[in-house]
């Protein structure tokens, strides 16, 4: 009798434990609370309106522009200074910019630095240089897609640029670049001839070109200014230089450059 009740009484005590604990374990694991989206203007506590004294990386991608556009002749330091200063005040004078302020990058100057509005500065013919004859290349090259171009030529390839106005040529080495092509001169010789194209010094100008490589010829436009942190190679190019191909940006600012685009055109020998 004494089993009986005991047997009763545990099974009393199980119907009434087992309900609350299907309670507990019915319940939902809580949801963690997200960590909060980071204030950006606190992580980068730069100003909208970039002026004398500034710095950061805005600063940088408006140096960056600036010397794109022929407006500045140094590397990008993220130290909005005098000479920056005075490159952004030449931008708004050649654009009629005057609702920032002489010098001041505000939303105005904002806007058109990085549209397809902005205009390159007028440079004026280099004094000293030799400039090439003329001997056309004879050979045009194909509009091909920098997505294309990008996967055939990778990094520390060596191909053969030509300039299409004299057929000075040179041997290039690709060491990077995203939305175009980062190139060095392959040796002194290169270089030298690299130089001739630009009548015997770095410049700002551009040039229509074709690449060859790999029995293909490709369509493209050079850069005549060398800009970057040296590579280590280059025979004596101080940095490195931009080689654009059909549906090249700049790099980092995803910009439609318009000269290169029309370079690349006649190196097609589809001048419109």
């Amino acid at each position: 009798m004494r089993k009986q009740n005991w047997l009763g009484g545990f099974l009393a005590l199980t119907l009434l434990l087992v309900p609350r604990f299907s309670l507990y374990a019915a319940e939902p694991t809580p949801t963690p609370t997200p960590a909060p989206t980071p204030d950006l203007n606190q992580v980068f506590p730069e100003k909208t309106g970039n002026a004398l004294g500034d710095r950061g990386e805005r600063t940088v991608r408006i140096q960056q522009r600036l010397r794109d556009l022929g407006y500045l002749s140094y590397r990008p330091t993220g130290y909005f200074m005098n000479m920056t200063q005075k490159a952004v005040t030449a931008f708004q004078n050649n654009h009629s910019l005057m609702a920032d302020g002489a010098g001041v990058v505000g939303s105005e100057t904002m806007e058109y630095l990085f549209s397809s509005l902005a205009k390159r500065k007028t440079v004026a013919p280099e004094s000293g240089g030799v400039r090439p004859k003329d001997n056309p290349y004879p050979r045009a090259g194909s509009l091909t897609e920098w997505a294309v171009v990008n996967a055939v030529l990778p990094e520390n390839a060596q191909f053969t640029v030509v300039d299409t106005a004299t057929s000075i040529r040179f041997t290039a080495v690709r060491v990077g670049g995203q939305g175009h092509m980062d190139i060095v001169t392959a040796d002194g010789e290169s270089y030298q001839n690299y130089l001739k194209i630009f009548s015997g010094k770095v410049s700002s100008n551009k040039r229509p070109v074709v690449v060859e490589y790999d029995d293909q010829r490709y369509a493209a436009s050079l850069y005549g200014m060398p800009h970057g942190e040296n590579t280590g190679v280059g025979g004596g190019m101080q940095g490195y230089t931009c080689l654009y191909f059909q549906g090249s940006l700049s790099n980092g600012l995803g910009i439609v450059d318009a000269e290169h685009n029309a370079n690349i055109q006649i190196a097609a020998k589809k001048e419109e």
